[in-house]
């Protein structure tokens, strides 16, 4: 499948090159359930399923990994 997007802002962010759209909007396009999420970033613990979690970075892992 090919999709076309319009880029309404670029910002730096150096994680990575990294899209970001609002959650509604994937969920609709890639037809899935309004409670899934690819990514989560939050700087509190957050209380989810763990059967619905495939890793956690820390701040303390990010750090670690970028010495």
């Amino acid at each position: 499948m090919d999709y076309a997007f319009t880029v309404e802002e670029v910002c730096s962010y150096a994680a990575g090159l990294t899209a970001f759209m609002e959650i509604d909007n994937m969920c609709e396009l890639f037809g899935r359930d309004d409670d899934y999420y690819n990514t989560l970033l939050s700087d509190i613990e957050l209380e989810i399923d763990e059967e619905r979690i495939y890793s956690v970075t820390t701040r303390s892992d990010v750090e670690r990994s970028s010495v």
